[in-house]
């Protein structure tokens, strides 16, 4: 079985992380920006045009809003409070 290690390596190897300098252009890049910070973080202050997802919920509410591309769009961005290094 899998460990939570293993998945989160298996995620961060089909993503691209964007270093801090050039997340500016980035965000204005993306054609999907999402932020997966739980609720009350998404209310108290997020990136114009994003929608608020939690992390925990991704997978369902991606699946189930007909609003959103059943295929990865590309450029898509993802927010969250920070990122394991």
């Amino acid at each position: 079985m899998k460990t939570a290690h293993d998945l989160v390596a298996a995620a961060r190897a089909r993503i691209t992380e964007v270093p801090l300098a050039e997340a500016d252009a980035a965000v204005r890049a993306a054609d999907l920006l999402i932020d997966v910070r739980e609720p009350d973080e998404y209310a108290a202050g997020h990136l114009p045009g994003a929608m608020g997802i939690p992390r925990g919920l991704l997978e369902f509410r991606l699946s189930a809003t007909p609003e959103l591309p059943a295929e990865p769009v590309r450029p898509s961005m993802f927010h969250s409070a920070s990122w394991p290094p």
